[in-house]
C-alpha cells in the first residue's frame, strides 16, 4: 500500500542497492531512516535505512546501530532514485536558473534534452539565441563543449545531458530547404553528429512532425544514426506519425535502429485521432513483433551538467 504521504529523496541519479545487515557503530554523512524504498529495479518497496557517504549511497537496510552527521526521518514516504526527464526542454531555463526548483519538487535530478533542437549546438549567430533575451542573457559560447562548460560554472542542480538533433544537423546545413542534402551536405552532417558524439552526445534524436524535420527521409535519417552507432548512441525518435501513419512510423524507427545497430526509443508513444482510440495494444504489438532483433544496451559515457551551485 502507498503511504498517503509521498516524498522523494533524490539522493543519487542511480540508487546501487545492496541490501545490507544490521550496521553496528558505522557512521555516514546522512542516514534516510525508515522509509519505503523503491529502488527501481522492479521489486517490491522495502522499509529499509539508507546510508549515504559524500554523495554515494553506501548501506541500503537495517542501520539502526548507525550514527550521521544529519538523519533524516522518512517514515511515511517513498525514498527513490532521482528521475530521469529523457525529453526535457529545459535548455535555456535552466541556464538561466540553475536552481531547478520545478524538477526537483517532482524529484527529477537529471534531463536530457535535445529533442527537436539543443542550446549546445547553438552559437553567437544563431536565431535560436532568442530564446535568452526574456532572461537578459545571450548565447556566449561556441559549440557543445563550451556550453556544458558555461552550464556548470553558472551551477544547476540537477544533471543535463543532450541528444544531437538530426532536425538541427539540417537547418545547420541545409538551411529550411524541402529537399534531400547532396552528397557533400551529407558528408557535413555526418560530421557535426560525429563530432557531437565525440564530445558527449547520448545519441541522434528526431523530430520528424516539424518543419524542416520532417524533410528528413529515412536514408538520411540511417547516414546519421550509423554515425551515433559508432559510439555505442541511442536513436531517440518523435516519430512521423501518431494516428493513420503510426504503424509505418514505428516501422521506419525500428528499421533505423536495426540498419545501425543501435538502440531506439520513441517519444510519447500514443494513438491519435478518434478513428484509432483502443489501438494501442496493435501498436505494442508491433513494437514486440520486432523483438526478437535485439539491440544491444550500450553505457555511453555522454557529457552530463551536473550540480556546481
Amino acid at each position: 500500500m502507498i503511504p498517503k504521504r509521498i516524498g522523494v529523496a533524490a539522493c543519487a541519479v542511480v540508487m546501487a542497492v545492496t541490501t545490507a545487515c544490521q550496521s553496528s557503530g558505522s557512521r555516514f554523512d546522512l542516514i534516510v531512516r525508515g522509509g519505503q524504498v523503491v529502488d527501481g529495479t522492479g521489486q517490491l518497496p522495502q522499509r529499509v535505512d539508507v546510508g549515504i557517504t559524500g554523495d554515494r549511497i553506501a548501506k541500503v537496510g537495517d542501520l539502526s546501530g548507525a550514527s550521521a552527521g544529519r538523519v533524516i526521518d522518512a517514515t511515511g514516504l517513498i525514498v527513490a532514485p532521482g528521475f530521469i526527464d529523457v525529453q526535457g526542454q529545459s535548455g535555456t531555463t535552466l541556464y538561466a536558473d540553475g536552481n531547478g526548483e520545478s524538477h526537483l519538487r517532482q524529484g527529477i535530478t537529471t534531463e536530457i534534452i535535445g529533442e527537436g533542437g539543443s542550446p549546445a549546438f547553438w552559437n553567437r549567430q544563431s536565431d535560436d539565441s532568442e530564446a535568452l533575451a526574456p532572461f537578459g542573457l545571450s548565447v556566449d559560447w561556441t559549440g557543445f563543449s563550451e556550453y556544458f562548460d558555461k552550464l556548470r560554472s553558472r551551477g544547476t542542480t540537477i544533471n543535463m545531458g543532450t541528444f544531437v538533433p538530426a532536425t538541427q544537423v539540417r537547418r545547420t546545413i541545409i538551411g529550411m530547404d524541402n529537399r534531400p542534402p547532396t552528397a557533400d551536405e551529407l558528408r557535413r552532417m555526418e560530421a557535426m553528429v560525429d563530432q557531437a558524439m565525440r564530445d558527449g552526445a547520448f545519441g541522434l534524436s528526431s523530430a520528424l512532425i516539424y518543419v524542416p524535420g520532417t524533410f528528413a527521409k529515412t536514408d538520411e535519417l540511417l547516414a546519421l544514426a550509423k554515425v551515433a552507432a559508432k559510439y555505442k548512441g541511442i536513436y531517440i525518435s518523435h516519430i512521423r506519425g501518431e494516428s493513420f501513419n503510426l504503424f509505418n512510423a514505428i516501422d521506419e524507427a525500428i528499421g533505423i535502429g536495426r540498419e545501425a545497430g543501435l538502440p531506439v526509443v520513441i517519444y510519447h508513444l500514443k494513438v491519435g485521432a478518434k478513428a484509432n482510440w483502443g489501438r494501442m495494444n496493435e501498436a505494442v504489438a508491433a513494437i514486440v513483433s520486432h523483438s526478437a532483433h535485439t539491440f544491444p544496451i550500450h553505457s555511453p559515457t555522454p557529457s552530463v551538467a551536473n550540480s556546481a551551485a
